[in-house]
């Protein structure tokens, strides 16, 4: 078997209107991912339970720390991400990103690492009005 077809490639994401290939994190970052997936299933089994009509309101499923330790894991890996990306980027230059570039570069830094659209889809769906038929 080749072992090297499970190595982390580079995916190809817009940021802006520029093509970017992104390296996604490799396992060195697997706690991190780990500690947003935990944020993730909480969300996805709160969705779950709701009945029809009713909203998800993340006030109510997280404290207010936890929803901050949970915006930075995700900014911690949008960086990590460009860190293994763009060389020579520094915490203070990712800093200064305006907020529209790191919405996308969220959104890419998610899709290289595994975070897939339709995972991303589920969780924004769990965040609206719930469609579940009962």
């Amino acid at each position: 078997m080749d072992i090297d077809r499970f190595l982390a490639k580079p995916v190809e994401v817009e940021i802006h209107g520029e093509k970017v290939m992104i390296k996604p994190l490799t396992t060195e970052f697997y706690p991190l991912t780990a500690k947003l997936s935990f944020y993730t299933q909480r969300i996805l089994s709160a969705r779950s339970k709701l009945k029809k009509g009713e909203t998800l309101n993340l006030e109510g499923l997280f404290t207010a720390e936890e929803l901050g330790k949970r915006a930075e894991i995700e900014k911690e890996i949008a960086y990590q991400t460009f860190k293994l990306t763009f060389e020579g980027i520094t915490r203070e230059k990712f800093n200064e990103f305006k907020l529209s570039v790191i919405d996308e570069i969220m959104k890419g830094a998610m899709k290289a690492n595994g975070f897939t659209d339709e995972k991303l889809e589920e969780i924004q769906n769990a965040l609206m009005k719930n469609d579940k038929q009962d």
